[in-house]
């Protein structure tokens, strides 16, 4: 049931399976508006998420839908009545927000158009802009095109342009059905979707944009491990100024219209990941202690999978690895020793140690969760990857010292469980004896 706190409707945490069975305007607005006894209609399970604000249209002002009209003689009838049945109405997620244009904002813009002919590119081409969606600097404009008794929507990305193949209800519904993610209607564009090279599809979308909104995020707690890594080491706190002072910042939770928006590429992000990155974003462990130290920056979501180059290039030059393409490597965590991650690999990300001596690359034999809870409960200390990483004999006078390094800055009673994932007899013998 809807509950109705004044102007603002928030909806109760639900999802619905939603059909591809187009809905009129009328139904949508009915189940937006309140309890009617229909429940959603098909198209508008997404409507049904936590923390949606939904703020109901607003009556149109007479002399405001006559200012448009007398803008527009051939404005069709059923667009006409569509335009006032929304005016003013949002609807905004966490990740994104549906709001048409006002009547009385498109009144205005035809005014200044017919004073000012050049201003307006797009209605200079005759396309009435009803809608706009961006994401870092891409905007994609949604616009009517009127024709004989008729109109048809026209996506309009800087001098692209390309038709939908829907009405204004069907257009809202599947706005709905994403959550008004950024960038949506390329995906429902096929031909869209074949000149920008688009792999993302609406069904994708609409699927990862609901586990993203509705479903609660399984997995680790990184708040917590954070927060307790650094209470049980008082000389991990930051409590001293100056040169040299700890820093443990496991940087801002991620936005979810950054996640919604990179779901538009297609490329898939495994759930350990994405728990890690909307709790995280852009973790550093900065401290010298005894000799020991730790220097590392994980890579922030946007540099990790939307910068086009790669930041490999910084440590390997130009050369390949395996066979491979330098190009599907990043950097996952900058320090003395960078740790790359392979996202070519997209169902397991695997994680790969910098040899600077070799030149080469070392497997780490741990998933992502793995990795990223040893990273904080031993602060980060360098060289600590190598317990776990191929090509490494445990017995070296080197690796010896980082085993004691590791015994030093981890509690009593994480230690078992740190070198745990290794199952290497020879490792955990010379780690009994320190």
């Amino acid at each position: 049931m809807l509950v109705d706190p004044g102007r603002m409707i928030l909806f109760p945490a639900q999802a619905r399976r939603a059909s591809l069975a187009p809905v009129s305007l009328n139904d949508l607005l009915t189940a937006l508006r309140g309890p009617s006894g229909l429940g959603p209609p098909p198209g508008v399970a997404l409507a049904a998420v936590t923390g949606c604000e939904y703020l109901p249209p607003r009556k149109v002002a007479r002399a405001d839908l006559q200012a448009l009209c007398d803008q527009l003689p051939a404005l069709p009838d059923d667009l006409r009545d569509g335009l006032v049945a929304v005016n003013r109405m949002r609807l905004r997620w966490p990740g994104g927000q549906i709001q048409l244009l006002a009547v009385k904002a498109l009144a205005d813009a035809l005014a200044r158009h017919a004073a000012h002919p050049t201003q307006d590119p797009l209605l200079r081409e005759g396309l009435l802009p009803l809608a706009c969606t961006s994401h870092r600097g891409h905007h994609v404009h949604t616009c009517a095109r009127l024709t004989e008794g008729s109109y048809e929507l026209v996506l309009a990305l800087d001098t692209k342009r390309w038709t939908l193949p829907f009405r204004l209800e069907e257009y809202l519904a599947l706005a709905i059905r994403c959550a008004g993610a950024p960038l949506w209607p390329l995906l429902v564009a096929d031909a869209a979707r074949r000149e920008l090279g688009l792999p993302g599809s609406f069904a994708a979308l609409e699927r990862e944009v609901a586990g993203l909104l509705v479903a609660t995020s399984p997995g680790v707690d990184w708040h917590a491990e954070l927060a307790q890594a650094v209470a049980a080491r008082e000389w991990m706190r930051p409590g001293r100024t100056g040169k040299g002072r700890p820093m443990m910042d496991g940087g801002a939770p991620m936005s979810s219209e950054t996640i919604a928006a990179h779901l538009i590429l297609g490329h898939p992000v495994p759930a350990g990941v994405l728990n890690f990155y909307r709790q995280l974003d852009g973790t550093v462990f900065s401290w010298r202690r005894d000799g020991l130290f730790a220097d590392s920056r994980i890579s922030g979501y946007m540099d990790l999978f939307w910068r086009k180059e790669s930041l490999v290039a910084e440590y390997l030059g130009d050369i390949r690895l395996n066979g491979r393409p330098e190009g599907q490597y990043r950097v996952l965590v900058h320090g003395e020793y960078p740790i790359f991650i392979d996202l070519a690999a997209v169902d397991r990300y695997p994680l790969y140690h910098w040899n600077y001596s070799e030149r080469s690359l070392h497997r780490i034999c741990l998933t992502f969760d793995e990795y990223m809870l040893r990273f904080i409960r031993c602060g980060a200390v360098q060289r600590w990857e190598r317990l776990f990483a191929d090509g490494f004999a445990a017995d070296t006078p080197e690796q010896q010292d980082i085993l004691r390094a590791v015994r030093t800055v981890c509690l009593d009673q994480e230690l078992e469980g740190f070198l745990a994932p290794t199952a290497r007899a020879d490792r955990r013998a010379v780690a009994a004896v320190l």
